[in-house]
């Protein structure tokens, strides 16, 4: 019964010093480095770039409405089939790296990728210029993908827009689907971000 009685009680005392971080086996700890992705950190508030977890709130977002307004485009001229949906461009006005807004795009359109109710409306499709490169970096042929009839074809699409007064940064964020062939605009959804750089 002692046995156990000071088995336990170091089991206790090595619980304590692990939790004080005495125990550490690499100064990272044991998640590696790894946040919450929605947590804003000292380096983000010192930033003068789009806050990281403002851009996925955006992109959440931007996604839970989109996925409820997507099925209600009148999609009946465009085509006899589904019609597609096409990662479109991106434009970038804004001293963020345009990366971290194709990061976001590219997870909204897996976020619309997961919806039953979205890929039974459309097609969702690669954007044409990747599968470009991609079939010449693979010498497959040296024909152009071909294009989707623009009746029937709708671009995801992202503008993002910034205004600077010193630390202050005021973010505009934008993601639209347009239809190829009239250039109508169907769906719109935005997002503004008021942000000032703190001192690290």
């Amino acid at each position: 019964m002692r046995q156990i009685t000071h088995q336990t009680a170091l089991m206790t005392i090595c619980i304590a010093v692990i939790a004080a971080g005495g125990c550490q086996s690499t100064p990272t700890g044991s998640t590696g480095g790894r946040i919450d992705p929605y947590r804003s950190t000292a380096a983000d508030r010192a930033s003068t770039r789009a806050n990281i977890s403002a851009l996925q709130e955006f992109c959440d977002i931007a996604a839970a409405r989109l996925v409820l307004d997507l099925p209600g485009i009148d999609t009946s001229a465009a085509a006899a089939s589904r019609p597609v949906l096409e990662l479109g461009t991106i434009n970038n006005s804004t001293q963020t790296p345009s990366g971290d807004f194709e990061l976001m795009l590219n997870r909204l359109r897996g976020k619309l990728l997961r919806s039953d109710v979205v890929r039974q409306k459309f097609r969702v499709v690669m954007a044409q210029s990747r599968m470009q490169a991609e079939m010449q970096r693979t010498e497959a042929t040296g024909d152009a993908p071909a294009r989707y009839d623009a009746e029937a074809t709708y671009l995801l699409q992202g503008d993002f827009h910034e205004a600077a007064r010193g630390d202050r940064r005021q973010f505009y964020f934008q993601v639209t689907i347009t239809h190829l062939a009239s250039r109508e605009i169907v769906l719109q959804d935005d997002y503004d971000l008021g942000q000032l750089a703190e001192s690290p």
